[in-house]
């Protein structure tokens, strides 16, 4: 709820200087730091908010980004080369691991 008062808050300020970017969160934030070349504490700064409460802007804005679980019932294992080498370490000594 607060963090997206504080996104409303940014978005409604850029209405009255506009980008050309886009007006909505991740799009403002996409261009100040990609385009418009700002640093997380110069964006922070531009803001007039904390570098903390910025980097949960970003990690909430990143998490919206993520897709939607799909779970595929037909997933089969398979085990890969890697896999078998990890397991054939698994609760070995050091000693035990270098032979």
């Amino acid at each position: 709820m607060y963090l997206e008062r504080i996104r409303t808050l940014i978005e409604n300020q850029y209405e009255e200087h506009p980008t050309g970017c886009g007006g909505s969160f991740g799009e403002l934030l996409c261009w100040e730091i990609h385009t418009n070349g700002l640093t997380f504490i110069w964006l922070a700064e531009k803001w007039g908010i904390s570098l903390h409460l910025l980097g949960e802007l970003i990690y909430d804005h990143c998490k919206r980004l993520e897709k939607e679980p799909a779970v595929n019932h037909n997933y089969k294992q398979v085990e890969k080369q890697s896999d078998a080498f990890a397991l054939r370490y698994v609760g070995k000594s050091k000693d035990e691991k270098k032979s």
